[in-house]
């Protein structure tokens, strides 16, 4: 769980979400297989309640939108480049310990 400057408390790290719809609880499990087309638009569906959650929050507290937004992009940003150089480094790891 993340605790934050807000009152509620975001379970992001098994990524539950309530619909805000039908408020049922949602898990966040992948389900397309990959490759099938729907797989990207299914995999933002419950991301994107959590994601409202945290821009409501950090709103809720005095930041503007624009600011938050631009955080998170640079965190995604950076979040991106970092699973790109430790997948060079895996490759680079193995390289060595395999003797080239």
């Amino acid at each position: 769980m993340i605790r934050h400057a807000g009152t509620r408390t975001l379970e992001v790290l098994d990524l539950r979400a309530r619909c805000p719809t039908s408020g049922d609880e949602l898990y966040f499990r992948p389900y397309p297989p990959e490759g099938d087309p729907g797989r990207f638009g299914k995999c933002q569906y419950v991301p994107q309640f959590v994601f409202r959650d945290i821009v409501d929050a950090a709103v809720a507290v005095g930041w503007k939108p624009e600011e938050v937004l631009s955080s998170i992009i640079e965190l995604a940003d950076n979040y991106a480049l970092m699973l790109t150089e430790n997948a060079k480094l895996g490759q680079i790891m193995a390289a060595l310990k395999s003797g080239y």
